[in-house]
């Protein structure tokens, strides 16, 4: 299980942790991100299509301020460890 916090929009940086994951042979269920994906007026559309199906993750308060309802896909389903989120 790889578990990994706040891309914080910096799709350089989150490109190379996946390409470490898919080296370690983590698949994309086996990684979580815990996250704060979008933030700081970064490149939150190339983060979030970076982790569109690369892993699952958890609504960070940034996320939750910036996605829910614009990108039906960006927050999965995670009743057992974070509640209700949009699914998708």
């Amino acid at each position: 299980m790889l578990l990994f916090d706040g891309p914080y929009s910096k799709p350089q940086a989150l490109s190379v942790l996946l390409d470490i994951a898919e080296a370690l042979d983590f698949s994309p269920k086996n990684r979580i991100c815990t996250g704060d994906v979008v933030a700081y007026c970064g490149a939150e559309v190339e983060t979030l299509e970076l982790l569109k199906n690369a892993c699952e993750w958890l609504a960070g308060n940034c996320d939750e301020k910036t996605t829910i309802g614009h990108l039906p896909w960006a927050l999965r389903s995670y009743t057992a460890l974070s509640g209700s989120c949009a699914s998708g």
